[in-house]
């Protein structure tokens, strides 16, 4: 059946991670692990999962206990793998973790971020139509207390509710 859908992996780079606990980036990888076993359910095949970070190489040990301590069900739903960029910022690390890839999709996640629940599956979808080249998420801020609406003020991503700006608009 997974021959059906589109080969994919996905690409996480560790940029914005190193202002994160471990625990807050658990809840991203674990919406992730859900996601990802949501799209298996339906047919498509178990992706690889590429860590992008900017450490030395000897850090992929160091990184995979923490992957295994904060999201468990990660290793079940994706093989992982993990590539180093020493000094790497933001896009070094997307551009060096797709080297890694394998399949006919790639998709971008920040380390930063939860998926909702049907992300992948909104993403992957259109692909079952062969013409489909790319398709693009949404992004938003969730601004829940005075301190995270006030840095949302010099953020360009909208809010998750009371901001209608869309990138069709």
């Amino acid at each position: 059946m997974a021959d059906e859908y589109p080969d994919y992996s996905i690409v996480v780079e560790m940029e914005n991670a190193k202002s994160i606990d471990w625990a807050e980036i658990g809840v991203g990888l674990n919406a992730l692990a859900r996601e990802i076993a949501a799209v298996s359910a339906i047919g498509f095949a178990r992706p690889k999962l590429i860590i992008s970070h900017g450490g030395q190489a000897e850090d992929a040990d160091t990184l995979r206990r923490n992957f295994r301590a904060e999201a468990p069900r990660l290793e079940e739903v994706a093989e992982i793998g993990f590539v180093a960029c020493p000094g790497g910022r933001y896009y070094d690390l997307k551009n060096n973790g797709i080297k890694a890839t394998e399949g006919e999709l790639v998709v971008f996640l920040d380390s930063d971020t939860v998926p909702e629940r049907d992300w992948l599956a909104t993403l992957l979808g259109p692909f079952q139509d062969p013409g489909i080249v790319c398709v693009n998420g949404y992004t938003y801020l969730l601004c829940d207390d005075f301190f995270s609406r006030t840095f949302a003020l010099m953020w360009f991503f909208p809010m998750a509710q009371g901001d209608k700006r869309f990138a069709s608009k």
